[in-house]
């Protein structure tokens, strides 16, 4: 049903949504780049993000005069992220991560700990500054704290 076109398609909610999905690939969108990517008049444009900021999606930077996300298209996101699980979520990238690099994996129980390894962390260092090698098969643990050795 998600592709059905409606019956009665309205170009501007389409093209509101456009904008928006457009400011989750960067970070601030000029009139004249949303003239060019809806294919709209500037006057058609500016209505547009003019709306949207009204209704706080977007604001207009006073400088630039660039439009970047508003603080209701940041709450909307945020009650979204809210409600993701993202150890399940993770979990089957860090999976496939894991058998990508030839690491282990381990996870206990869903209050633990996740933890994966990597010959890749060279960059990473273990509580008390010791550098991670690629030699050190023991796996980093990532918790509320951040990452532990």
């Amino acid at each position: 049903m998600r592709n059905e076109v409606p019956s009665n398609p309205i170009e501007s909610v389409d093209n509101a949504r456009k904008l928006l999905l457009l400011l989750g690939e960067q970070p601030q969108i000029r009139l004249s780049e949303a003239t060019r990517y809806l294919g709209v008049r500037p006057s058609t444009a500016h209505r547009l993000l003019a709306m949207l900021a009204y209704r706080g999606f977007v604001r207009q930077d006073p400088d630039s005069k660039a439009y970047l996300p508003g603080p209701a298209l940041t709450s909307v996101a945020f009650a979204i992220f809210g409600r993701v699980d993202i150890q399940r979520t993770a979990m089957p990238v860090m999976r496939g991560l894991s058998e990508h690099w030839a690491s282990r994996f381990t996870s206990e129980c869903s209050t633990a700990p996740t933890s994966v390894s990597s010959p890749r962390s060279r960059a990473l260092k273990r509580s008390g500054g010791v550098p991670v090698g690629a030699h050190d098969a023991r796996p980093l643990h990532l918790d509320r704290q951040g990452v532990t050795g």
